[in-house]
């Protein structure tokens, strides 16, 4: 009877090393993906050996659902380490190129003033440079080769991929999922309104919708176990977070895979289902399939999945609703808590929602306990008088000092130009200013005139 529950009472320790010792194993696209994103070789050699491992034992299969996102994403994934070398590397240079640019400028416009006592800094920083450009070297030179592991992937995927479905079984999902999504049932449905997966993928004889992209890789997993003469559990692999996928626990932290998704995996299959993300498949891996893989490297493979899942929060946090409407944030959630927890940068907010959000504005603040949401709502309902507010101190400021309005024009650009660049708390601070410095030009205009 317990069977019928097992998505909430969860598998025993016996059950697990039986999951383990019997599964076959179904790897994600963010996993295959990912193989381009880590920093360390060790990390990729160590991941990729218990994947072929299990390969050599016909363990691991991938559903076409998998391949297919694969292979239209690889390429854009590939030198994002290296570009992010080069794009830190080119940055930091430029710095000496700007300054040698204002002490040139010093030197012609201010013709009087001794600019030598300055050069060191010039210097300085060209010394500087040195060391960035054997730094950048060395990290370059640390990263994996993502041709090697391009290839790699694609020996990996020879020979495991699944079959696709045809349109008329694309359909049904479709039409399935439309009913599942309206009930929140997983797995898929927090992509409802993500504008990433707006339209549809067209392949081959067959196209679907995007939104339902991971209720076909679910339907291809279930087909897989219940199409088989040797039906057995499945483990999947990925780097999902979100709730249509997960259990988590009232501080967002993940508890459990959904329990619907388990129950109807024994339901449809008669067999059992659990998943994993990267970190915790390669230290259970070690546990259960006697891999040849050291503590070292179980770290190595941890810190890496770690540092990814952190510098791609940014992009999470975009598509809580419009990726492209509000700033993003370095760590949305400690510099949210920072923001709502002043309450002069509350009401420094209020000033910009239209009147008729205020009192609604409040009624969510004393009820959510999700305020990133709340702040995607605050930026959406006030950019229209933010940057109406903007444009008219810029052209204020112009007025009296061209240049200096250019200077923070530039600043706050990336706002005013709708990209997810700039932190909301930096753009009212510069707002603030802003209103200070014409507070005190048009106050000395003012003086001026009258004397």
């Amino acid at each position: 009877m317990l069977d019928n529950l097992k998505g909430l009472t969860g598998y025993e320790e016996s059950e697990f090393k039986d999951i383990w010792e019997n599964a076959i194993f179904v790897v994600d696209t963010n996993v295959l993906l990912n193989f381009y994103k880590y920093t360390s070789k060790e990390a990729t050699q160590s991941l990729l050996k218990i994947l072929k491992s299990l390969k050599e034992s016909d363990r691991l299969w991938v559903p076409y659902q998998v391949a297919l996102e694969y292979f239209f994403n690889y390429e854009s994934n590939m030198y994002k380490q290296k570009e992010g070398y080069l794009f830190l590397g080119d940055g930091l240079h430029k710095l000496k190129e700007e300054a040698d640019k204002t002490l040139k400028r010093t030197q012609s416009d201010y013709p009087y003033i001794n600019t030598n006592e300055f050069k060191f800094y010039i210097e300085q920083l060209a010394k500087l440079n040195n060391k960035l450009d054997k730094i950048l070297k060395a990290e370059l030179d640390k990263l994996p080769d993502t041709s090697e592991i391009k290839d790699d992937i694609k020996k990996l995927l020879e020979g495991i991929i699944g079959e696709p479905y045809d349109q008329t079984k694309i359909d049904r999902i479709e039409s399935e999922g439309n009913d599942r999504y309206k009930h929140d049932i997983p797995p898929g449905f927090k992509d409802k309104g993500n504008k990433k997966k707006e339209g549809y993928r067209i392949y081959g004889n067959f196209k679907y919708q995007k939104i339902y992209g991971d209720l076909i890789l679910w339907n291809q997993m279930i087909d897989k176990v219940m199409g088989s003469d040797n039906p057995k559990p499945m483990i999947f692999i990925t780097e999902e977070k979100k709730e249509d996928w997960w259990e988590k626990d009232e501080k967002d932290n993940i508890k459990r895979p959904h329990p619907l998704l388990v129950q109807e995996f024994i339901n449809k299959t008669n067999q059992k289902f659990f998943m994993y993300r990267t970190e915790r498949f390669v230290q259970y891996a070690k546990k259960y399939l006697n891999i040849n893989i050291t503590e070292e490297q179980v770290k190595n493979v941890t810190k890496d999945v770690e540092t990814i899942r952190t510098l791609e929060q940014k992009d999470d946090f975009n598509d809580l609703n419009d990726s492209n409407d509000y700033p993003t944030l370095i760590n949305p959630s400690s510099y949210i808590k920072s923001f709502f927890s002043s309450s002069s940068r509350r009401e420094r907010l209020v000033d910009f929602l239209p009147e008729e959000k205020i009192d609604e504005f409040y009624d969510r603040l004393d009820k959510t306990n999700n305020m990133e949401e709340l702040y995607v709502w605050c930026l959406k309902q006030s950019r229209a008088n933010i940057s109406k507010r903007v444009k008219i101190l810029l052209d204020r400021l112009s007025y009296y000092d061209p240049e200096e309005a250019n200077l923070y024009y530039e600043r706050l650009k990336p706002f005013i130009d709708k990209k997810p660049i700039l932190p909301y708390m930096k753009l009212l601070r510069n707002i603030e200013i802003l209103e200070e410095k014409m507070i005190e030009i048009e106050s000395n205009k003012f003086k001026d005139i009258k004397h």
